[in-house]
């Protein structure tokens, strides 16, 4: 993790597509939110994530952002 991230935020535009998970390693968790949801989590790195690739079909469409320290 960037330490200057203090949250990251992730909406969902779709959910009509295959794969395409977002997990937590640190975690061991492994989510699909729902089109129209909004992922709010801390910046450190016990929230490292990433993103499966999408499988073949419609495309996965989200809008990643953070919310930087000041």
């Amino acid at each position: 993790g960037d330490p200057s991230i203090a949250f990251a935020a992730i909406g969902y535009i779709n959910d009509d597509y295959t794969d395409g998970e977002l997990f937590f390693s640190e975690l061991n968790l492994e989510v699909k939110p729902p089109a129209g949801s909004l992922m709010i989590f801390p910046g450190s790195s016990l929230y490292r994530h990433g993103v499966k690739a999408p499988g073949p079909g419609k495309s996965r469409y989200a809008l990643p952002t953070f919310v930087f320290n000041s």
